[in-house]
């Protein structure tokens, strides 16, 4: 780490860059500060600058079935500055994550706009919600003593310990917990009398508002311009409902709200509101939640997403491991899972997925060596909950199915990484001695490992990609 350290000086560093680092440190999460640091590092920032667009162009999903037209890279940008041209007296919004590449495009054309990761609200107290939006330093940010006073809160108290306190609950949402195909049209035309009606009942709102004053995403929200948000795809409107929340927490006015998407689920394509375009609903959309466009991951850290980026644990890992010694021990960890699999679970009569049980495998031995607990319902969302920068986490995302197949196959598919998991864990239970034994030679070979892991989806040539299973043969 001392290389790191030594050009990523403090003097350097911005504010919010200390107040990041500084939160990364208190989290104490895997791999998180190597990654952080090297992202800072003066050599990292100045290759950087000589790629503008920071990450790659979205690869299509390898793993969709659905039928049609599908939405190219280079049909993508062209979109993309329509959206440019039609704002240009708007505010920009950039919703993360899944757009990560509009984000770096928008940068390079020196156009201004706000990232914003948004969830869906039902997912997720409100004060996650908020501090998510807000910078480190803005949500490690002491209030001012008039809104201290004001708010009976203690001296001292920082923004992010007031949302907690006063934020603490989940707002009520129009939609059911269910995804539901048929409910399409009712589910949209219940968040577009919301937005008509200019507000959405939150608890605290007064105070919520004072609490978030003066920050940048106040500022730009209720800049009294139209407010523009662009998205990858539209669905039902759960995202147009939790922009209607944010705005109304931050005290804009959410009927300026415009979200366009690049394209839609196509049983959405006759949806209509005030409130959302579509650029082109012809196409299918491939690339949402690409780990390797993405180069990281969004994860639950308690009370805010943060970005796990693991092509800056990919660059600290290249400057710290063997690269010939790397492959063979990567080879040895491949072999000694796969004959994990085969000797201590028994599914004969229902063949494993490999490329779905080595990555989980992975994440169990991970968890072990780190004393995490897996989160089963946040790693079938494709979301980390305090994981830090996990490799086996990145390579289980990439093998996720497009979020356009249709709800029963999703759902299929969630609950065979489910039923997987639940298998290893019995495994594990019935042999720990075995499981320990992978732990230890982690452990041993962790960078290694990950550095290879990582390699091989940052690095390897894109038609290898689209021919190749995630591990070679995708089943058993």
């Amino acid at each position: 780490m001392s290389n790191i350290a030594t050009s990523t000086s403090a003097s350097l560093m911005s504010s919010d860059d200390k107040a990041f680092v500084d939160e990364i440190k208190e989290m104490n999460l895997p791999n998180m500060i190597e990654a952080a640091l090297t992202g800072l590092n003066i050599e990292s920032r100045q290759r950087k600058s000589q790629r503008p667009l920071g990450v790659r162009l979205p690869l299509p999903g390898r793993y969709t079935q659905r039928k049609g037209k599908r939405l190219t890279a280079d049909e993508l940008l062209p979109l993309v500055d329509a959206w440019i041209e039609r704002t240009d007296k708007a505010t920009r919004f950039v919703i993360q994550g899944g757009n990560r590449y509009i984000s770096y495009y928008l940068k390079s054309r020196n156009v201004d706009s706000f990232d914003m990761k948004v969830m869906s609200v039902s997912k997720a107290p409100l004060y996650t919600q908020l501090n998510t939006v807000l910078s480190a330093a803005e949500r490690r940010e002491v209030l001012s003593d008039s809104v201290i006073a004001g708010l009976g809160l203690d001296v001292g108290t920082t923004r992010r310990e007031a949302l907690l306190q006063l934020a603490d609950y989940t707002p009520a949402s129009p939609f059911s917990a269910v995804t539901n195909d048929q409910t399409l049209e009712d589910d949209l035309e219940k968040t577009v009398k919301v937005i008509d009606s200019g507000t959405v009942d939150l608890i605290n709102k007064d105070a919520l508002r004072m609490i978030l004053e003066g920050t940048v995403a106040a500022k730009m929200i209720c800049s009294g311009r139209d407010l523009a948000f662009i998205d990858d795809l539209f669905y039902r409107g759960r995202t147009l409902y939790s922009l209607a929340v944010i705005v109304d927490a931050f005290g804009g006015d959410m009927r300026r709200i415009k979200l366009t998407t690049i394209a839609c689920d196509q049983k959405s394509t006759s949806l209509t509101s005030p409130y959302h375009d579509v650029l082109n609903q012809h196409v299918l959309y491939p690339f949402e939640n690409s780990i390797r466009s993405e180069q990281g991951y969004w994860q639950d850290v308690g009370d805010t997403y943060i970005f796990t980026d693991m092509a800056n644990y990919w660059e600290y890992l290249h400057s710290h491991v063997d690269q010939h010694q790397s492959n063979s021990i990567y080879k040895a960890w491949q072999e000694q899972l796969t004959q994990w699999i085969a000797r201590y679970i028994n599914t004969a009569n229902d063949p494993l997925d490999y490329s779905l049980t080595l990555p989980l495998l992975w994440m169990t031995i991970y968890a072990d060596a780190f004393h995490l607990e897996l989160n089963i319902d946040k790693i079938i969302d494709q979301k980390g909950y305090k994981i830090g920068a996990s490799v086996p986490f990145a390579r289980l995302i990439d093998r996720f199915i497009s979020q356009e197949e249709p709800v029963e196959a999703r759902l299929t598919f969630k609950a065979q990484i489910s039923d997987t998991l639940t298998l290893i864990d019995a495994a594990k239970h019935r042999y720990p001695d075995a499981l320990v034994e992978l732990v230890d030679f982690y452990l041993l070979h962790q960078q290694a490992i990950d550095y290879r892991g990582l390699d091989f989806m940052f690095e390897q040539p894109d038609e290898e990609i689209q021919s190749k299973g995630i591990y070679g043969s995708t089943s058993s």
